[in-house]
Formats: C-alpha cells, structure tokens, sequence
C-alpha cells in the first residue's frame, strides 16, 4: 500500500472517528443527507441489544453533520469506564475518498487489513469491507456498498471481542442501503 492511498485511508477513517465523537448537530436539530433516511433504521434496536442482552440500550440518536454529506446514529450504554458506544455512519464514497475511483477504494478497504492481526477482509458484503481492531478498546467494520462508505464501530470495555457480532451489523446495515 503506497503512502498516499494509506493517508487517504487514514483521512477517511479520521472523517468517521470526528464524526461519531463531535456529533455534527445543526442547529435546528437533525437534519439527515437526502442519500441516507435514517441511519438508525440500518440497524434495529432489538440487533444492538443483542450485543449487550445485560444491559439497557436507549433507542439510537441520529447525527448529520451536513458539510461533508454524512450522516451517524450512535447507541450508548453504561457508565463511567464501563460506557460503551455503537455508531453506524454512512458518508459519501466521493468525499471520503475524494479522487479515488471504486477499483482504488475497494483496494484500500481490503489493503488496509493487516496479517496476523484480529483485522480480516469480510466477504459479500458491498463491493469491499473489512474488520479493523485498533486496540482492544476501539473496533470497526466498514464497507463500500452503493456509492457510500458505511461503517459500524464500537468503543468500549472488551471491544475486539465483538468481532463477529460487530460484523454482523455491518451486514445487516449493509442489506438496508
């Protein structure tokens, strides 16, 4: 993987990571990109609550933050180190991979999984998607699917040991777009 398409793959995630912690409210409340209706409809809440049957999971809250065409619905539970987050966000492919054509993102999702790590391409999924565990506290799993980058991450206590659920989502996500 060159230098350039690692940075851009950098840049994309970092767009997602701001997102899902900034939030991105508009004043007037939420207003949601015309490409996505409601990000909290990619996943139910009965799905999200399976990852966490002990736990008490509110509905999500949709984010948009319109400058960059993105939009995030994020699930919190717990509390204090225990606090765990769910977002599913879906931006643009254009912007989070600006210049970037669909044969290059596919090959930048895939190349970014690292061997001998927990990180693994996922199969039939969109047209590229893969898992990435950046520490046992924070992992995500996104996808290129029609035109758009959808990701799912979760931040929490024993994170990376929800891959396959966290995949899951994705997929499910996935079949919604």
């Amino acid at each position: 993987m060159t230098t350039a398409v690692r940075f851009r793959l950098a840049c994309a995630i970092a767009v997602g990571l701001t997102m899902t912690m900034r939030g991105g409210l508009s004043p007037g409340g939420v207003r949601l990109a015309a490409q996505t209706e409601n990000p909290c409809v990619l996943v139910s809440h009965d799905e999200v609550q399976n990852l966490v049957p002990k736990e008490h999971i509110e509905n999500g809250v949709a984010i948009a933050n319109p400058g960059t065409d993105a939009v995030t619905c994020r699930y919190t539970w717990g509390e204090g180190v225990k606090r765990s987050n769910l977002s599913v966000s879906v931006h643009s492919a254009a912007r989070a991979f600006a210049g970037m054509n669909a044969d290059a993102i596919r090959q930048t999702l895939q190349s970014s999984v690292v061997p001998g790590t927990n990180d693994e391409n996922i199969p039939d999924v969109g047209q590229a998607a893969a898992f990435k565990a950046y520490s046992n506290l924070y992992v995500g799993a996104s996808a290129y699917v029609k035109d758009r980058f959808l990701q799912v991450t979760l931040d929490g206590m024993d994170a990376a040991d929800k891959k396959g659920s966290l995949i899951a989502l994705l997929k499910s996500a996935a079949s919604r777009l």
